[in-house]
């Protein structure tokens, strides 16, 4: 097991790294997903999705 210390760098390393496209996306869709919690149609949520990905 690690020190706190050693968690502690080990997050801040976590937090500066670049993100891959795959964590992008997954960010988008559970920002859409938060939003509706009784859920959207297929449809409907691609269309949000895009509609964010140019809003950011």
């Amino acid at each position: 097991m690690c020190s706190r210390e050693h968690l502690a760098e080990l997050v801040e390393q976590h937090k500066r790294r670049p993100f891959v496209d795959a964590e992008l996306w997954a960010g988008k869709i559970a920002r859409v997903k938060d939003q509706h919690p009784d859920g959207r149609s297929a449809e409907a949520l691609t269309s949000e999705i895009a509609a964010y990905s140019w809003s950011t």
